[in-house]
């Protein structure tokens, strides 16, 4: 496993490595003794902490990173986002989930949202003021929302 991940590491670019390299050292110090934290309370994080948390990945994009400059994003490539987010899958799962859907429901009101729509709901998201959340309903066709 490790072969694999250093030839794929060896197709990422030098600032690709840095980004990396410096999202798991906070990663490492701060997240990894809360994931400990939190399996052991059989809990998630309450909202303060969460929307802490939030922040936090924010610095690096995490939230913001798939949404255009324009919409306040930070327009990152999705091969340097899809970096950042396996290593946070890596050390804690739980929290990587609630970054996908806080961060895809901001990508979705970043492309399908009215001018005031995002004013009001993507701006906070950004700013980890709010937490996002989503409700898929599909009466007699499964779970697929494409449907």
């Amino acid at each position: 496993m490790e072969n694999v991940i250093a030839a794929a590491q060896a197709i990422y670019t030098d600032d690709q490595r840095m980004l990396l390299e410096n999202f798991r050292k906070m990663a490492e110090a701060e997240f990894a003794p809360l994931t400990e934290k939190y399996e052991a309370l059989g809990h998630p994080p309450d909202a303060d902490t969460l929307k802490g948390l939030f922040a936090k990945v924010e610095e690096f994009g995490l939230i913001s990173g798939l949404i255009p400059e324009e919409d306040g994003g930070a327009g990152m490539d999705r091969m340097s986002y899809g970096i950042l987010y396996e290593e946070l899958a890596r050390i804690w799962p739980d929290l990587a989930i609630a970054v996908l859907i806080q961060g895809h429901a901001a990508f979705a009101l970043s492309l399908l949202g009215s001018p005031e729509q995002k004013e009001i709901y993507l701006k906070p998201l950004l700013r980890s003021e709010r937490i996002a959340c989503t409700c898929i309903s599909e009466p007699e066709v499964g779970s697929n929302d494409a449907r």
